[in-house]
């Protein structure tokens, strides 16, 4: 049977995926972003994989200029995404091939859900444009580096304790 889950639950949002891409829905909740990820294959830790991810953005959150090393798909769910000088609506996608920069992005009024499929679980990993970011993105790329910093140390010395 399939699996189901259910997005306005908090247990929708526990979906992590692998150990890797748990660490992006971390750095996302410390900036006031969810993410869900789903990886497409019988192992979670397969990087090679597909991996599809949920992302809510509150209303008015920036997401900056970035890339993934690979061929991604985003579709709006909710709400409304405003890239550049066209708002995207549900039903609206937005396709980059691997290393093209896109955004920033700006959640609209009533914040956006998205799903993002990522051609392989690896390139969750963003290549960063930073060279263009305004102050706040590097403040929120700072929050989310020592968010995931602090998450890395804790998951470190809880397996460091076990042992």
């Amino acid at each position: 049977m399939a699996e189901l889950h259910q997005h306005d639950t908090e247990a929708f949002w526990k979906n992590v995926g692998s150990e890797f891409s748990e660490q992006f829905s971390v750095g996302a909740a410390a900036y006031g972003a969810r993410l869900a990820n789903f990886v497409m294959s019988d192992s979670p830790d397969d990087m090679k994989a597909p991996l599809a991810s949920m992302f809510y953005m509150p209303p008015n959150f920036v997401l900056a200029k970035h890339a993934h090393d690979c061929h991604r798909v985003e579709v709006v769910i909710q709400g409304s995404l405003r890239v550049g000088d066209t708002v995207l609506k549900p039903g609206d996608v937005s396709i980059s091939k691997p290393g093209e920069p896109y955004g920033p992005h700006v959640a609209g009024p009533t914040g956006c859900l998205t799903v993002e499929i990522f051609s392989r679980q690896a390139a969750l990993d963003p290549i960063l444009h930073s060279d263009a970011w305004s102050d706040a993105s590097r403040a929120q790329a700072a929050t989310y580096r020592r968010a995931v910093e602090d998450w890395k140390a804790q998951r470190a010395a809880a397996t460091a304790e076990a042992e």
